[in-house]
């Protein structure tokens, strides 16, 4: 069964927030993210899409890629582009594309059907590995940004 549990999400600072929001990494290449990243330092895509901070036509799922993506979210941290929540949240958000309006809830959750080879939303599970190696790559050392147990 699974279990969902509130958490203390990072977030850009209001101010911050056009400067680092992006379109999601799936709905571009590495190229046209290298483009739309290009002068803008605080952009998510040096984390979602690394890759483009290093040479073309590196592995996309090298360890070199993970480090770097890991390496671009503690910057934005350190720099405190993102803050994390003071207490634990659910979060609902609502994406508008075109004619078709989606609504979600943002959580944390057990991944015992992962385990179980099942894929993850609409995500076959043979690419679950490499969400796993990106969440571990940019997991903070710190407990302090750790938002559940």
């Amino acid at each position: 069964m699974a279990t969902l549990k509130p958490f203390a999400a990072l977030r850009p600072k209001p101010e911050l927030a056009a400067q680092i929001c992006e379109l999601p990494y799936d709905v571009m290449s590495s190229e046209e993210a290298r483009v739309m990243a290009e002068g803008k330092p605080l952009s998510f895509l040096h984390v979602s899409k690394p890759e483009i901070d290093l040479p073309a036509g590196t592995d996309l799922y090298s360890s070199e890629v993970y480090a770097k993506g890991r390496a671009n979210f503690a910057s934005l941290i350190a720099l405190g582009a993102l803050k994390q929540d003071e207490k634990p949240n659910f979060y609902l958000y609502r994406q508008i594309m075109g004619g078709h309006t989606q609504v979600g809830l943002v959580a944390a959750a057990s991944c015992g059907g992962i385990q179980r080879s099942v894929g993850v939303g609409n995500c076959p599970s043979k690419y679950v590995p490499a969400g796993f190696s990106v969440v571990e790559s940019v997991k903070p050392e710190s407990s302090e940004y750790a938002p559940c147990e």
